[in-house]
């Protein structure tokens, strides 16, 4: 739990401020922890894992959200992305980037979203988180999440990305370090851009 609020804070998820400062009858979304064990390919378990989660469940359109539609990959553009890799020389790697949909920003243009502290850490009674940031468990933040592969700038995808693979763990270490590779998350949304990249990506192995 410490270690989850740590991250979240790091991050800059929120603005703490008090009840009192609030406009009259403001929405405050519910939040909670959540627990679950985790475990390795072996089915060994290695680790209890908790978040903080909100209560998407209480939010209400067009006051606390307002876009919840988020594109989804298709059995097809899959097959369409290992079909490119079963090329000779070609290696798939799957990652997982921690903390994936908190990346994403709530749109400063929409009415500010409030949510409950973290039990245990913030007095609930007298203060409240202004997100900055979506929680797991919000209706719109895999569309937040989604919304960071389609901005116009390029450079800002390629960064974005760069960064995730930066902070995760392949689950296989390559065996020849010259032997081009595909890599790509596990929370992407792979869409139209997925495709082109590979593309890129092949276009530039293969010369």
């Amino acid at each position: 739990m410490d270690s989850e609020i740590a991250n979240l804070r790091k991050l800059r998820c929120w603005t703490l401020i008090p009840w009192s400062s609030l406009p009259p009858n403001t929405l405050v979304m519910d939040t909670r922890w959540t627990y679950r064990k985790k475990h390795d390919e072996n089915g060994t378990f290695t680790k209890y894992r908790s978040r903080h989660v909100a209560k998407g469940f209480t939010q209400i359109l067009s006051v606390n959200y307002f876009e919840s539609f988020s594109p989804m990959a298709s059995f097809v553009t899959i097959r369409t992305q290992f079909v490119l890799t079963a090329l000779p020389m070609f290696k798939v790697y799957q990652y997982d980037v921690e903390l994936a949909f908190i990346q994403s920003t709530i749109d400063p243009n929409h009415p500010p979203v409030y949510c409950t502290p973290a039990e245990g850490y913030e007095d609930r009674r007298q203060y409240v988180y202004q997100l900055h940031k979506h929680l797991y468990g919000m209706k719109d933040f895999p569309r937040g999440w989604s919304k960071l592969f389609v901005l116009p700038t390029a450079s800002h995808n390629s960064n974005l990305m760069n960064a995730s693979l930066s902070k995760s763990s392949p689950t296989q270490s390559p065996a020849n370090p010259r032997t081009p590779s595909l890599r790509f998350s596990t929370h992407c949304r792979m869409s139209l851009n997925a495709i082109v990249s590979t593309k890129t990506a092949l276009t530039k192995a293969v010369s």
